[in-house]
C-alpha cells in the first residue's frame, strides 16, 4: 500500500510567519513543506470499520483514510493531505463515512462519500475541541459522538444531526450545576443495537485518575426513556463500545442485567 506523508516543518513555518507579521491570516490547510512517499503492509492504531455488506473495510494510517477490501489487496486513498482524518466509520447503509478531522483548524465530526468524494462539516467548533469515537444512529440521521470536557477532564455525549449538523447533548458530564467531581459522568464508544432500540456505551464515574487504571463500565440506554442500565462488569479499556448484534471483529458481548 502506498501513502504520502505530507510533513511541515515547524521551525520554517515560524520564521515564515514572523516575516510576514504575525497577525496575518493564512488560509488553511497549509501547504506542505515536502512530500515523502513509503510502501507499507501493517500499521497501528487503524481504528476499522466495516462496511454493511461486509466487503470494504476502511481504517486510518497517518491522518489519511483508505478503504481495502475485506479479503485482501491494495488499499484506496480516500482522504490526502494536511489534514489528519481519523475514526472513520460506515453509515448504515454503507453510501457514507463519518471521521474527525481537523481539516477547518479545528477537530470537528465530518462525512464524506464511501468514495472518497463531497466532504461535508457537520459540526463547526472553532476552538481546540476533541472528538472521540463517532457511531452512526441505527437509521443513519444521525451520529453519536464523545466531546471532551478539558475542564473537568473527561467526555461528555452528542448526537448530531446530519442533515443540518445541529447538536443535541444527550448525556452530560454533570447532572446538575452542583454535581461533585466524584459523581462526573464520562461516555465514550457509544453504539446503538441494529433496531435503534438502544444505545450502549462505556461509562466512567468520578474524576479521572491517571496514577490508576480507570474503571469503564459497558451501560445501556433506552433513546427515548432516558433509562440507564448496567450491562457488563467493569473494564480498565473503554474503546469503542460494540454489541453482540454488531459485525465487528472485537466485539464485548453485553449480557443485559441491572433488571433491564
Amino acid at each position: 500500500m502506498r501513502c504520502v506523508v505530507a510533513l511541515g516543518w515547524i521551525l520554517m513555518g515560524a520564521v515564515a510567519l514572523a516575516a510576514h507579521g504575525s497577525n496575518e491570516d493564512h488560509a488553511l490547510p497549509q501547504p506542505p513543506a515536502r512530500q515523502i512517499s513509503i510502501d507499507t503492509n501493517q500499521g497501528t492504531w487503524l481504528s476499522p470499520d466495516t462496511s454493511p455488506d461486509g466487503g470494504t473495510i476502511v481504517f486510518e494510517l497517518l491522518g489519511d483514510l483508505f478503504t481495502v477490501d475485506a479479503h485482501g489487496g491494495s488499499a484506496r486513498a480516500l482522504t490526502a493531505g494536511m489534514a489528519f482524518d481519523s475514526q472513520p466509520v460506515f453509515s448504515p447503509a454503507g453510501h457514507e463515512i463519518a471521521f474527525v478531522s481537523d481539516r477547518s483548524g479545528a477537530e470537528n465530526v465530518w462525512i464524506i462519500a464511501a468514495d472518497g468524494s463531497n466532504p461535508r462539516q457537520l459540526t463547526t467548533r472553532d476552538d481546540n475541541s476533541v472528538f472521540a469515537s463517532p457511531a452512526w444512529s441505527a437509521d443513519g440521521k444521525s451520529i453519536f459522538v464523545s466531546h471532551y470536557r478539558s475542564e473537568l477532564n473527561g467526555f461528555e455525549l452528542w448526537q448530531v444531526d446530519v442533515a443540518s449538523g445541529a447538536t443535541r447533548l444527550l448525556i452530560p458530564m454533570k447532572k446538575d450545576p452542583n454535581t461533585p467531581r466524584e459523581r462526573l459522568s464520562s461516555v465514550l464508544g457509544a453504539f446503538p443495537s441494529a433496531d435503534g432500540k438502544f444505545l450502549y456505551f462505556a461509562r466512567h464515574i468520578g474524576e479521572n485518575d491517571f496514577a490508576k487504571l480507570p474503571e469503564w463500565t459497558i451501560v445501556r440506554r433506552h433513546p427515548v426513556r432516558g433509562r440507564i442500565c448496567c450491562s457488563a462488569a467493569r473494564s480498565g479499556r473503554p474503546s469503542r463500545t460494540v454489541a453482540s448484534c454488531s459485525s465487528m471483529a472485537p466485539a464485548i458481548v453485553v449480557a443485559p442485567a441491572c433488571g433491564c
